[in-house]
């Protein structure tokens, strides 16, 4: 009897552990500016949802008949904020693939030009909320 009942007690726990959820790995990045070294980078989703009511980070694009405009711009929880801007057309793509859940990585030169951006899409950024 007592062999049925461990056997019993065995099987349950087997299949209560086999069930179990598990989320996966989350990172989270709030954003971060570097002035000395002219970077800056943040989730668009973590800068939503971060404490303070200073943090933002993403970018807008902007065609007319003198061609593409990037501009790009990020404040961490301090209040500083810098923004760069960019007629480079191969930034527009790097733009078009941000989402509420990306992470954004953006480089500028001593002009305020845009110099590098990159557009992260992991399965490991933060959702966005609401």
């Amino acid at each position: 009897m007592k062999r049925n009942t461990l056997m019993m007690t065995l099987a349950v726990v087997t299949g209560l552990l086999g069930t179990a959820a598990s989320a996966g790995y989350r990172y989270t990045t709030e954003v971060v500016i570097d002035t000395a070294n002219r970077h800056a980078k943040g989730s668009l989703a973590d800068a939503r949802a971060s404490a303070d009511n200073l943090q933002f980070i993403g970018c807008s694009t902007r065609t007319s008949s003198g061609g593409v405009y990037v501009s790009c711009s990020a404040q961490d929880a301090n209040g500083v904020s810098v923004t760069c801007t960019s007629s480079n057309s191969s930034f527009v793509q790097v733009v078009a693939a941000l989402a509420s859940d990306s992470t954004l990585y953006m480089e500028w030169d001593s002009s305020g030009n845009c110099t590098s951006l990159t557009a992260d899409n992991y399965s490991n950024n933060t959702p966005k909320q609401p």
